[in-house]
């Protein structure tokens, strides 16, 4: 399985196991549970817990909570894009490098 430092980014050979243990046993997502309860309607109004939530950071965001109101732009138009200008010495080839222990927050003089 060792196959270097992005080991991860080549497929699995046919029956080659990669994360042998999995996920333990008895352990859940939480994403069921939250979708399940936002189906819910609140016992005093009839309304579904999840437009009551949604409508609470509406109400959050006009007063002032600046976090709500860019999560809620956010998720109606997206985040920016950020434009990002590249360039070479004219007839130089462009040499792009990722290094995607940056993205992870691993120092990248790291070693395993």
């Amino acid at each position: 399985m060792g196959v270097g430092r992005n080991g991860n980014l080549i497929p699995p050979k046919k029956g080659e196991v990669r994360n042998p243990k999995g996920k333990p046993k008895g352990s859940y997502s939480l994403k069921p549970i939250l979708r399940r309860i936002l189906r819910e309607k609140d016992p005093e109004d009839g309304r579904k817990l999840a437009e009551k939530f949604i409508r609470a950071r509406i109400e959050s965001a006009i007063k002032g909570n600046s976090f709500a109101a860019r999560e809620i732009w956010e998720y109606i138009d997206g985040k920016p894009s950020q434009a990002v200008e590249m360039s070479t010495p004219p007839g130089q080839p462009m040499e792009l490098i990722v290094d995607l222990a940056l993205h992870r927050g691993i120092d990248a003089d790291d070693k395993d």
